[in-house]
């Protein structure tokens, strides 16, 4: 018979037919597409390059603007801070910015051209009267090796009879059309030399509208591709634009004040070295400098050459300055301008620039690698995902995982996983979904020797801290151990180290148990009976926490409990997160007596999300409820790149405490808790407001929590 089980099943099947066909459709068109590149290379070229051609002047104006970003925004913050009580002062200060930019840009080229085109201008002349010398230097040294022996005598003779017959056949075959094509293309460098120009300054004219408008464009391109793509595609385009700018634009920034300053040094040390060709020599090295790797020896080779003509002594000395300069450069100037590498090898290196430098001539040679090296990292970042949640799989898979020494308690239910370690304070360690994490998960268990409140959902109870570790209950006063000396404080309480009892335990459903009494080792400080029960269900739709607390004993048991949940975050993760007022506290993390309203910063929280790491995170909060969906809502929403976790908690949650560890570490804690940093010695002050619940005897609790993450795409 039929049933919704096999159904599933079918489903599932037929999913994995049409991943496996899409993949198969790309990998076919692909294939095509790099046949018809290997094979029609020259026309996909030229098709290329007169595609570029007509829009030059833009790719003009928005390389100028790119460059001179920021030059413009170190301009613009300052100027917005003079500006900043004068109406229209933003306006006044981007034009301002723009303009100064621009005549720092075009002033920088015009000095440049004004200090080399002369020098280079007298070079070339130097090098044209020289060449006359040069050629009846060749000619005597011909002359000479004539007077040797018969045979070599008869081979120069051979050889330069062969040179005569060739020039001759040329001379009355070729010449003309020679000439012509010449002149051709001595007309056609000019006239692309004035287009270039005409070119350049329509370019500048854009990107000084680029630069204006950059913002307004910004969000003009978020706009269309929010309408355009899936959130998920959307924020994949984002990120890949984010690195591609680290990357590409670290690079060429760097590489051209690096490139600056070789060419300086070069020029200072081949005038110390009273060399030939000096400025000329030293704008070759400066400007092949900017290709990597080949750079180097593209400049030397036709700069050692033109020495040698004059001095072949001076060309070894050449050679010898530039390999000692380009070692300085590689080990010492580069990697503090450029960076140590640009995240490829060698042969990546190679392999981009004869591919772009096939393409686009000596501008593919200069982009090819930092295009090369985003490539790269994007295929990377891929494969090491698809590896981490095959690794995430195969660990949950795993029926004998063991966390160090201890034993771990599987739950799988359709696409969430979820992993315990009950001999280590019943702590609920990871949650993921398709390999998604969704709680901050440790790789071993030296990781939480180093801090277990770090990771999945540890339990505090009583939670946070309490002054001097000491309060009074109906006259019985109880000290804690001072775990936080440094502050004078007793925190987290006793369970979230402790090992708990596994009383259930099936694929989708975990419960565990601790019970206080005389066989514990902290009952000589907190002597009172009680038993906790954690239970654990997941489900397709998510994980749900229950919590039971049962005075056993006949004793008034206190009522502290909380999570310290922790959340893993990425660089864009936005934070939702039901607070209402910030509870100060003093240096010592104790409320000082202030509550007040959340600042600018803080009111994100309420409102669209908050950076996890915008600052470094101990805060203590009172509970306010969102309104989601025209619902309440009472918890916390981790907004990521491809999806959002939502954490449902209980009411009886009146507080939050918010950590980030420093904003290192890549998550945040966000920890429900019932009552108030040091409630137990704030009840006479603040009354009901403290959170200082507590249980009679034979009186029981149970608190419940959600998790769940939903993809864009769900």
């Amino acid at each position: 018979m039929w049933s919704p089980k096999q159904h599933r099943g079918d489903e599932r099947f037929l999913g994995r037919v049409r991943v496996i066909a899409w993949y198969a459709l790309v990998i076919a068109i692909a294939l095509l597409l790099m046949t018809f590149l290997i094979y029609r290379f020259e026309d996909v070229r030229n098709l290329f390059r007169s595609v570029l051609r007509p829009i030059r002047p833009v790719i003009y104006g928005l390389a100028i603007a790119y460059l001179l970003d920021p030059v413009c925004e170190f301009f613009l913050l300052h100027f917005n801070h003079l500006f900043r009580k004068v109406k229209h002062g933003r306006t006044l200060s981007r034009v301002f910015s723009i303009t100064l930019s621009i005549l720092i840009g075009l002033g920088a080229v015009i000095l440049l051209f004004s200090l080399i085109i002369p020098g280079l201008i007298e070079s070339i002349t130097k090098l044209a009267a020289s060449l006359p010398g040069y050629v009846q230097e060749v000619q005597m040294w011909i002359a000479g090796m004539q007077h040797g022996s018969v045979e070599l005598k008869n081979t120069i003779n051979e050889i330069i009879g062969r040179l005569s017959s060739a020039f001759e056949t040329w001379m009355q075959n070729d010449f003309t059309k020679d000439i012509t094509n010449i002149m051709s293309r001595v007309t056609s460098g000019v006239v692309d030399v004035v287009r270039f120009i005409i070119d350049f300054i329509v370019g500048v004219v854009i990107s000084v509208y680029v630069l204006r408008d950059k913002q307004l464009v910004k969000r003009q391109a978020e706009k269309v591709g929010k309408a355009l793509f899936s959130d998920k595609t959307y924020e994949h385009v984002r990120d890949t634009l984010k690195q591609g700018d680290r990357i590409f634009g670290g690079f060429i920034h760097g590489k051209i004040l690096d490139s600056l300053v070789i060419g300086m040094i070069c020029f200072v040390g081949m005038s110390l070295m009273n060399m030939p060709y000096t400025l000329l020599v030293s704008v070759i090295i400066g400007i092949t400098n900017i290709i990597p790797f080949f750079g180097p020896f593209l400049g030397a080779v036709p700069s050692a050459f033109l020495i040698l003509l004059v001095d072949p002594l001076k060309c070894l000395y050449f050679l010898i300055f530039i390999l000692v300069l380009q070692q300085v450069d590689g080990n010492i100037i580069g990697p503090r301008i450029v960076g140590s590498n640009i995240g490829i090898n060698e042969f990546w290196v190679v392999f981009s620039l004869l591919l772009f430098g096939g393409i686009l001539g000596f501008l593919g040679m200069v982009i090819g690698a930092p295009v090369c090296a985003l490539i790269y990292y994007l295929v990377v970042q891929f494969l090491n995902r698809r590896l981490k949640q095959k690794e995430n799989e195969a660990k949950r898979g795993d029926k004998t995982m063991k966390f160090g020494d201890k034993e771990v308690v599987r739950l799988q239910a359709g696409p969430y996983t979820a992993w315990a370690v009950p001999a280590l304070g019943g702590q609920m360690m990871g949650l993921s979904k398709n390999g998604v994490q969704i709680l901050h998960e440790p790789s071993s268990e030296a990781d939480t020797a180093k801090g277990s409140t770090s990771y999945g959902l540890p339990v505090l109870f009583p939670p946070n801290r309490i002054d001097g570790g000491r309060f009074t209950l109906r006259g019985k006063t109880y000290q804690f151990p001072l775990n936080e000396a440094k502050r004078g404080n007793s925190l987290h309480g006793f369970l979230h180290t402790r090992p708990w009892k596994v009383e259930e335990q099936s694929e989708t459903r975990l419960v565990m148990s601790f019970t206080g009494d005389e066989n514990q080792d902290f009952f000589s400080i907190f002597p009172l009976h009680f038993k906790v029960l954690q239970t654990y269900e997941l489900s397709e739709n998510g994980l749900s926490q229950t919590i039971t607390v049962i005075n056993t004993g006949d004793d008034p048991l206190p009522l502290g409990l909380g999570f310290h949940s922790a959340f893993t975050v990425e660089e864009d993760s936005r934070v939702e997160l039901s607070v209402g007022e910030r509870i100060e506290v003093d240096d010592r993390m104790l409320p000082n007596g202030v509550v007040r309203e959340l600042n600018d910063a803080e009111k994100p929280f309420r409102d669209g999300g908050i950076d996890p790491m915008a600052w470094n995170m101990d805060d203590h909060y009172t509970v306010r409820y969102l309104e989601k969906d025209g619902k309440s809502f009472h918890g916390a929403l981790i907004h990521r790149a491809h999806g959002t976790v939502c954490y449902e908690v209980d009411p009886f949650y009146r507080h939050w405490m918010v950590w980030n560890c420093g904003q290192k570490g890549g998550f945040i804690c966000l920890e429900p808790q019932n009552w108030r940093i040091n409630a137990p010695n704030l009840v006479e002050t603040l009354g009901k407001d403290a959170g200082f619940d507590v249980l009679e005897s034979g009186q029981q609790i149970e608190v419940k929590a959600y998790l769940s993450y939903r993809g864009d795409q769900e």
